[in-house]
């Protein structure tokens, strides 16, 4: 599908800057709230600011663990690989936190984390929610995908964005971010994010998100799921883009679809009272 391939090369876009500080931390995590655990994790770029306006309206109701990645968004960097390092880490957060069961919300690569959490952890991982992140992203282009068949165009678009001058980033930044979200005042903290944000991270983990294939794990998964995507953008059949996720939660034996219209990438910004909505229905089942 048209749709996910421009998203693909998108989120590649960006990142204009690297923060010069080094780290071992994969994440920071702010804590705000009292109650059930929910964790947060961003996608791609993404401060957990951009959680600012769901946390508001559950903190009064849950403690919501807020994380910001490494080497996004102003966060020092860490040595890949990336993903497996961020996925280890939130489950020794979870340990070290005596959280019981906690509640895992991510944003697209951050879905894909919750995700592999879920498949990872089942025993340790409560409801997850997961807001346009998917167990295998090139899927939703052509479902015959394979790691091995997206490979090298992984590769080639990694190394591209790495050649390119910041000029030239700065420029597909203010290109591509609309397309991701529909509000300007978004756009203009994304890209303030994005400037902020480490090319390299920003290229590895896109990179190591085409590579991973979590679809054969789902069934592992045995909290409950919820994906919560954009409706079917212009010139996309919906019926066949709704298809193309179905496909992808089948495998999980508990687990709800929901698309909201009027919608981009950035689901939570763009119709917050909708997936509020759809959150707290979800969260009231598990209680």
């Amino acid at each position: 599908m048209r749709y996910a391939a421009v998203m693909i090369s998108l989120l590649l876009t960006t990142c204009v800057t690297a923060p010069a500080a080094n780290s071992r931390t994969p994440f920071k995590a702010d804590v705000v709230g009292e109650g059930p655990a929910i964790i947060f994790i961003p996608g791609l770029n993404s401060s957990g600011a951009v959680w600012d306006g769901v946390v508001r309206e559950l903190r009064d109701r849950y403690a919501c663990h807020v994380l910001t990645l490494a080497g996004f968004a102003g966060e020092p960097a860490i040595d890949g690989p990336f993903l497996p390092a961020v996925r280890d880490a939130v489950l020794q957060y979870i340990q070290d936190q005596r959280l019981r069961r906690p509640v895992v919300v991510g944003h697209s690569l951050g879905g894909l984390l919750a995700l592999w959490l879920g498949a990872t952890a089942p025993d340790q991982i409560g409801r997850i929610i997961t807001i346009d992140g998917v167990p295998f992203l090139p899927a939703l282009t052509n479902p015959a995908a394979t790691t091995e068949s997206v490979g090298p165009m992984a590769q080639g678009m990694r190394d591209a964005f790495l050649r390119a001058s910041p000029v030239e980033r700065r420029r597909q930044t203010a290109l591509s971010l609309p397309f991701l979200m529909t509000d300007q005042a978004h756009v203009n903290v994304a890209a303030d994010w994005a400037a902020a944000s480490d090319p390299r991270t920003t290229a590895d983990a896109l990179m190591e998100v085409m590579a991973t294939d979590l679809r054969l794990e789902m069934s592992r998964i045995r909290a409950p799921v919820l994906l919560i995507a954009p409706g079917a953008p212009a010139g996309v059949a919906a019926d066949r883009f709704r298809q193309r996720y179905e496909q992808q939660f089948a495998p999980i034996a508990e687990h709800q679809v929901v698309f909201v219209p009027n919608a981009r990438h950035f689901v939570m910004l763009d119709n917050q009272e909708a997936v509020l909505s759809e959150m707290d229905a979800f969260l009231i089942e598990g209680r």
